[in-house]
């Protein structure tokens, strides 16, 4: 997250920390000891989702960007997992249900939706499913919210009133939470031995626009770029597709770049630039082209976690972050 001349970070053990972009220095830090994930930065305010280890509760908290100081939290008695994202003024969280097994739908707490204001924590419109699906990280777009479930659905609801605008069923498979840019909506479904896919719609209606299949897809939400949707194979290929026909603009392999540590290729963008972690090198490529702006075969260790005005930021196992900027 980035605001003011500052990257907000928070690892998956709850250290926080506030840290000046140009040099790394630590303006200030918390510890939040639960499993935590920064959701949003805007005016002056940091929110921070966090999930207590085995523990049912999870929680929002919001924290003055300037000096760490708490200002409000929400929380959730039963919530096996939360996630969220903010727009116009309001944080749309996704909170898991709670299902027993027994097939009794009484005996379930469906998921759900809850739309909060964003500089009070008070509620505006809660929206219940009518089960315990699993939901994926939202996205708003046009004042829209969409959200995919662990029953391949896609869900679009109106931003004002928390009412369904319309939904698809894509029938069977695992989604990738959605992306919406430029009027449309994306999900990777998954499904059997390398089955994977594309899936685009018109992000006002449902209609589908497109459908680009690929076999062996990284099961993660696409990443737009500019007017390029990009998508990478577990092999090493990186395609970069015209966001509204799903043709393909440009094909890099990097199959051969890291032969003796492939790993997962995690890619991130800052619009006019995606970085792909290919095993232990580190690639910048053009949105629009695909071309290579810079290789770096021995760059800081970690996962991509942004990218911002040219460097990308990453975060390492033991907690340690760092920027690269070729």
């Amino acid at each position: 997250m980035f605001a003011g001349g500052d990257v907000f970070v928070v690892t998956h053990h709850g250290k926080l920390a506030a840290l000046d972009a140009r040099s790394g220095a630590a303006r200030w830090r918390h510890d939040l000891r639960d499993l935590s994930s920064a959701l949003a930065v805007a005016d002056a305010r940091l929110y921070v989702l966090s999930k207590a280890a085995n523990a049912p509760e999870c929680q929002l908290r919001t924290f003055d960007t300037a000096n760490g100081a708490s200002l409000w939290s929400w929380s959730s008695a039963r919530c096996p997992a939360v996630r969220g994202t903010m727009a116009d003024g309001a944080v749309y969280l996704t909170v898991d249900g709670v299902d027993d097994g027994t097939g009794d739908t009484r005996d379930q707490d469906p998921s759900r939706i809850v739309a909060l204001d964003a500089r009070t924590g008070r509620p505006r419109w809660s929206h219940r499913f009518d089960t315990a699906a699993q939901l994926l990280e939202p996205v708003v777009e046009d004042r829209t919210v969409f959200v995919s479930t662990s029953r391949a659905e896609l869900v679009a609801l109106n931003t004002a009133s928390g009412k369904v605008r319309w939904q698809v069923n894509l029938e069977g498979g695992n989604l990738s939470g959605p992306v919406a840019a430029n009027g449309l909506v994306h999900v990777t479904r998954t499904r059997g031995y390398g089955e994977s896919a594309v899936h685009s719609f018109d992000g006002q209606t449902g209609r589908r626009r497109w459908l680009y299949p690929a076999r062996d897809l990284i099961s993660t939400v696409p990443v737009v770029a500019a007017k390029t949707i990009v998508i990478v194979r577990r092999d090493g290929r990186v395609h970069g597709l015209n966001d509204q026909t799903g043709r393909v603009r440009w094909t890099r392999d990097l199959r051969d770049t890291d032969p003796a540590n492939p790993g997962d290729l995690f890619p991130v963008s800052d619009g006019a630039t995606v970085y792909v972690r290919r095993g232990s090198a580190l690639h910048a490529l053009d949105a629009d082209t695909g071309r290579t702006r810079w290789s770096d075969p021995s760059p800081p260790p970690g996962t991509p976690l942004a990218a911002h005005n040219g460097v990308v930021y990453l975060s390492a196992s033991d907690g340690t972050f760092s920027a690269a900027n070729g």
